[in-house]
Parts: C-alpha cells; structure tokens; sequence
C-alpha cells in the first residue's frame, strides 16, 4: 500500500451492460501502482486473447488470480480500493460484505439508446440498488454516465439522465446536491483520467462534500479525490479463516476494517474473557512480515495466549481496554424488505453479518418512511416487499459482535435470509452488549 495516503474504498454498481467491469479495468490498468508487473503480463495475455487490451478482461483475471492489492490504483490524495457487484446477488453481498466499509457507492449508468431506460425503470434492481444504497447508510453517492459517446446528443442525453436521476436521489437520504454526475467512455477511456476534447461540451461537476465546502472538477479521477475517507477508528478485525499452523500458532486470516494492529500489542477477542491474546508476527498471504497493517489490509495475524477454537471465520479482534470488542445481547436495527417474506414478530431469523450467521429471535417495533425515517406503523403484522421497518433482534449464540452504524459500519450491515434467498438487509442503530 502507499503508505503516505489514505485508503478508499469504492462500490461500482450497475445494470448487468452499464460498462462497470471496463471502468474498473480502466481504474486498475491505468492508475494502478503496486500491480505493474501484473498489468503488464495480462496486457500481453489479453492482447493474445482478444487482439486488444480489453480492459473487462483485465478486471476479471486480476479479480480471479490477484490479490487485494492487485485490486487498487492511486489519486492525488488516497489509495482506493475497487469493488464492483456484477449483479445483484453481488450487490447485497458487497454492501454487507466480509471486508472493509464502503467510503463511496458509484452508480454506473448506460447512456446508450434503451441502455438507461432499461437499467433505470420504476422496477428495475439497479434502481432499487440506489435506494438501498442510502437505507444502509453509504454516505456518499457518485454517479457515472458511461457510453456517453455513443449518443447522438450527448448533451441532451446526459442532462435527461441527470434530471431523472436527481428525482429519484431526492426521495432517498442522499442530498442531491452532495451527487456529483461524471460523464465518460470506458471504452475509449474519455474523461476518466483526463478531460476529452469528445466531451467539450461538459462543464464539469460541482457537489457538497461532507464538510459542507463545495468541490468542483471536470474527471472521474478529480471527483474521487474530493471524498472523505473513513476516520481513524480504534482496531477491528474480521477473521475469514482461523486455523492452526505447527511452529507457526494459531493463524487468524482476514481484514483490517478499522484502526492499526502492531505486532507485539495485544488484542482482544469478542465473546471470550481473555486479555492475555498476543500478536507474535502479522503477516501477508505470500508470508511477508510486516512490523503493522492498517484498515484495508488483508493479512495473517499470528496469535498466541488462545486456544484455536477462539478463533474461527466471523471472529472479531479489536483493542484490548474500554472500547474492546463485545458480542451483542440483542441489538435495533432498520431493515429493508427485499422480497416477500414470513417475518414477523415472534419468529426466528438468519441473520447474516461479517463473514458470520447466526439464528436471532425477532421483534417487529415499527414501518419507517423511506425519506424522513419516522414512524409510521407501530407493531405492524405483516411485512412487504419494499417496508423500510425498525426491528428488535437477540442472538441465540454469545459469540456474536455486532456494532452500531454509527461508529463501525462495515460491522453494522447485515443481510436476513430465509433458505438461500436474501430477503432483507438492514443496518445497527443501537447495541446491547455482554461483558466480553
């Protein structure tokens, strides 16, 4: 990583032809600092492969055979992660994923004739994507037009895209005014890293940041740099894969979501009375050591002080002191119907957050207007596809962690699942928490 700047972590999300695996390819391919070795040997297999360097083809075989880092590329001012959700099995999976929290959610959208109408109907999941993306509390929202110069007005066709978009982004959390709109060609690569004479008709972008000061700028690449990053926070860390290696310890595998683990300091594990858990070495999968990681790393933590069934995929590590990480007694959260379902108070439940499931008994509170998010039915009976509702939920297992949106959000999204179907997703308002 570029140890001098900050990570971001971007979701680009889109209908299945929006052009969000090329964009990401483009991102990587040209911006990408700590994969040159590997951009280049895959630009000479996909110039044998297709004739062209192709840059969905790029993305796919980085996402397939690289590493996390591989899936990076540098600005200005941070080293940002990418991510995109090819469809929307993805997309549920990315927005409560086993990793890093989501700085910024960027919508791609077609700009082609029947390419926008398609991906944004009134029952299209692109368009329901959106609206999620501001019920889970991702909050900062970007939007790319892409396949801008295959329109006859491009002109026209973004200012109409814009203006529907807008609409839809006003009835949500989002305040418009903090969307910046981007056109571009991934294909061509216009107006991703640098302005296009194609496009002299654009005048740029402006948008609000969070700090209220206003931002402006022409490219992909500048609107980026113009997002906050999140906040040093005291350390979590999601296990993926424990397990036991003789000489070695005991191994937890996994993410850096929040904060900087050292090796040497000691480390608390959520759901055990155990303080003594020390760090004897952290390593990255290819068994570099490194003297710290810090949040989006994905490293090998080499433990000892425990015992291997402490550690385990959905495992919490966290700072040892006031703010160590906890399993949860019960907790609120606001939940998104998805799909029909057979929720209701009194049933159980499969929750799934962080790598991690676990049944919980369940307690409707009450309906929530999507915009203000104030009452609107208490104790309702009956849930349906598109209720927004405010829920009770008590884990039948005390290894549980879960922490609220406010402060960890990576370990505040979660999905409901009945079978294989996910039919809910929701986000932490308030934790009740066990001694350990």
């Amino acid at each position: 990583m570029s140890q001098e700047k900050s990570n971001l972590h971007i979701l680009l999300f889109g209908s299945i032809d929006s052009g969000k695996k090329t964009l990401a390819g483009h991102l990587l391919h040209k911006g990408g600092v700590e994969n040159k070795s590997t951009i280049q040997r895959l630009e000479k297999e996909a110039k044998k492969s297709t004739g062209d360097v192709k840059h969905s083809w790029i993305y796919d075989k980085l996402q397939s055979e690289g590493t996390p880092s591989d899936l990076s590329f540098d600005t200005k001012s941070y080293h940002v992660h990418v991510t995109t959700a090819t469809n929307e099995r993805d997309f549920i999976q990315e927005m409560v994923r086993e990793g890093p929290a989501i700085d910024v959610a960027i919508l791609v959208l077609p700009a082609d004739a029947g390419g926008f109408e398609g991906a944004w109907s009134e029952t299209s999941a692109t368009r329901q994507h959106t609206l999620l993306v501001a019920v889970l509390e991702i909050p900062q929202l970007l939007v790319v037009v892409n396949k801008i110069d295959k329109c006859d007005d491009p002109k026209g066709r973004f200012n109409q895209i814009v203006q529907s978009v807008s609409e839809t982004i006003s009835q949500t959390r989002h305040n418009p005014k903090s969307v910046a709109f981007v056109p571009i060609s991934s294909l061509a690569g216009d107006n991703i890293f640098e302005s296009s004479q194609k496009l002299s008709w654009y005048k740029g972008w402006s948008r609000s940041g969070l700090d209220d000061n206003s931002h402006d700028g022409s490219t992909l690449i500048d609107v980026l740099d113009t997002f906050k990053a999140a906040e040093s926070k005291p350390l979590r860390f999601s296990v993926h894969d424990g397990f036991s290696v003789p000489n070695r310890g005991i191994v937890a595998r996994g993410y850096v979501d929040y904060g900087t683990v050292k090796s040497g300091m000691k480390v608390a594990i959520a759901g055990i009375d155990n303080d003594s858990v020390e760090i004897v070495s952290i390593e990255k999968t290819q068994h570099e050591t490194l003297d710290q990681a810090v949040a989006g790393d994905f490293v090998d933590l080499v433990l000892q002080n425990c015992n291997p069934g402490e550690v385990h995929s959905g495992t919490i590590l966290g700072d040892v002191g006031s703010d160590a990480p906890r399993s949860t007694m019960r907790f609120t959260a606001r939940v998104f119907v998805l799909n029909n379902t057979r929720m209701k108070s009194g049933n159980m439940v499969t929750v799934y957050c962080d790598n991690n499931s676990f049944p919980c008994n369940l307690k409707v509170i009450e309906t929530l207007d999507p915009q203000s998010m104030e009452s609107l039915t208490e104790s309702p009976a009956i849930l349906q596809k598109g209720d927004i509702v405010l829920v009770e939920l008590s884990p039948t297992t005390k290894y549980l962690c879960v922490e609220r949106m406010s402060q960890y959000p990576s370990l505040a999204r979660f999905t409901i699942r009945e079978g294989k179907s996910t039919v809910a997703v929701g986000s932490v308002q308030s934790v009740m928490k066990n001694a350990h």
